[in-house]
């Protein structure tokens, strides 16, 4: 090992040993780069946003108003990546009993990952809650029906998917082992160098996202639609605890299969090697069964509970703060 000077600390260097023919370990080596720490990245992204969020808030009572969709992105991002900043040490738990990983403290304030967590924040979620009522609004009436709710959602859920997928991955990474990057950024610039590039688990993340987004949103509308008389939030917060566990159960499978196929590449177990996303998902029902398959839910809805009951009282507010008005 060599080590390189960063600031007042070391930092150590994995130096590669020869050719190993492309071999997994070697696919795997890291050089650890200068970099901004991961508190001063997420400094500077709330700023950006925040200037983002100001500009839109400032334009809101023109005659539109402008760029309503993205507005409608804008408040489902922002609503999101306050939970996840906030609850983010829950986030790292059950990544950690899914897959194994560091034993290091969840509750300090280095958090690692949170950069590429609160940037996927703002994009997954900033999509799928913005896209589902645009999608709607485009559909007109057939847009109330049940069956186009869920296809809507699920679609939402899938593009969001797609586009985050490495932000999805240097998170995962970096919560199961934080001494292994610099930052959020130094992660995500090291995927295409790693074993299966940015793009490992794309396929369950979107089956995933679909899964879980459908039945999360169809659950949310539908239950605040069956509160309509009551005080608006009343209607908020029954919906979101029935989208907790609407969202949690969809998605347990494909989100204990996405975090362990997200993180065979870093593993020096055979056994955690996956090839597709169907040897991982019959892997782990021949070895662990079904409650296998669900193995991580109640950390998952423990953090989805809170992130919920947060990020739609937010959503509503931030919705009419920016001028789209509710849900």
């Amino acid at each position: 090992n060599l080590r390189t000077r960063k600031g007042a600390n070391f930092v150590p260097v994995t130096k590669a040993k020869g050719n190993t023919e492309g071999s997994m370990e070697n696919s795997m080596i890291h050089h650890v780069r200068y970099g901004w720490s991961e508190e001063r990245c997420l400094a500077w992204l709330v700023s950006l946003v925040l200037l983002i969020f100001t500009g839109l808030a400032a334009t809101r009572h023109f005659e539109g108003p402008p760029y309503l969709t993205l507005r409608e992105i804008i408040a489902g991002g922002s609503a999101a990546a306050i939970a996840e900043i906030i609850l983010y040490p829950i986030e790292v738990l059950k990544v950690r009993l899914q897959t194994g990983g560091s034993r290091t403290s969840l509750f300090s304030w280095h958090r690692p990952g949170v950069v590429a967590g609160t940037i996927r924040a703002l994009s997954y979620h900033g999509l799928r809650l913005g896209l589902f009522p645009a999608v709607k609004r485009l559909l007109g009436d057939s847009g109330d029906d049940l069956i186009t709710k869920l296809f809507v959602g699920a679609a939402c859920g899938a593009l969001g998917a797609l586009i985050v997928n490495p932000l999805d991955l240097a998170k995962t990474r970096l919560q199961r082992d934080p001494k292994r990057y610099t930052n959020s950024f130094d992660a995500l610039l090291s995927l295409p160098q790693q074993q299966g590039g940015a793009w490992v688990g794309a396929n369950a993340a979107i089956i995933r996202a679909s899964a879980g987004t459908s039945a999360q949103l169809v659950a949310y509308d539908m239950t605040k639609s069956l509160f309509s008389q009551s005080p608006p939030l009343v209607g908020v917060l029954l919906g979101a605890i029935v989208a907790s566990a609407a969202y949690v159960t969809a998605a347990a499978p494909f989100d204990l299969v996405k975090s362990r196929i997200m993180v065979a590449p870093s593993s020096k177990n055979i056994d955690q090697q996956y090839t597709s996303f169907p040897s991982c998902f019959f892997h782990i029902y021949r070895n662990e069964g079904i409650p296998g398959l669900f193995r991580g839910w109640f950390p998952a809805f423990l953090r989805l509970l809170p992130t919920t009951l947060l990020v739609f009282p937010l959503l509503e507010r931030f919705r009419i703060f920016l001028g789209a008005g509710a849900f």
